[in-house]
């Protein structure tokens, strides 16, 4: 570790990689496939990023990424989940969803492609989700994400929707019986 006078920071020396930048509401993503972790966007001292950082786990070196203008807006709160398959390594994509940005929360959802280095805006169908930021989401298959709850604009959800990888589609799950309170 090292301690910058100027700025009051400490900072991890990995190996003489980049030094990734402390931060809370961040995304991260594991991409086997490549032994690396994906972590970015989040929040420092009240500012939204848009930057991302890998971190090359056989060398515990970390590099910064640049991107090109595609890619997602500034935000925290997010969620971010690694394709299956890179946990067989046979992949390398990272999907982001939702996230709340300083003006406004969101309800894109962006894939990210490690070989190629890039974005891409996924175009959405179906019963798209509003906006919002902290839902809980997860896997059900090798193709679908489940989404849960979540703040944004209307105030706090209790609803699930399913969006379909192969297809950009969202559904919302009508459930039989009474919800889970609003998380």
């Amino acid at each position: 570790w090292t301690f910058d006078r100027a700025s009051e920071n400490f900072a991890m020396d990995l190996n003489g990689g980049d030094v990734f930048k402390g931060r809370t509401a961040y995304a991260l993503g594991d991409l086997p496939a490549t032994n690396e972790m994906f972590v970015g966007y989040g929040e420092v001292d009240g500012i939204r990023l848009d930057d991302a950082w890998i971190l090359d786990k056989s060398k515990a070196e970390w590099k910064t990424l640049a991107f090109g203008q595609d890619r997602p807006s500034p935000r925290r709160r997010l969620q971010m989940l690694s394709q299956p398959g890179t946990w067989t390594g046979t992949g390398d994509k990272l999907w982001m969803l939702f996230g709340n940005g300083l003006a406004a929360s969101f309800n894109d959802v962006w894939r990210y492609d490690r070989a190629a280095n890039s974005w891409t805006l996924v175009s959405t169908t179906g019963t798209v989700p509003d906006a919002r930021f902290d839902p809980c989401c997860t896997w059900i298959d090798t193709q679908v994400i489940s989404c849960f709850g979540g703040t944004g604009g209307e105030g706090s959800y209790n609803d699930v929707h399913l969006f379909n990888t192969s297809n950009s589609v969202w559904s919302k799950v009508t459930t039989a019986n009474t919800a889970p309170s609003t998380r």
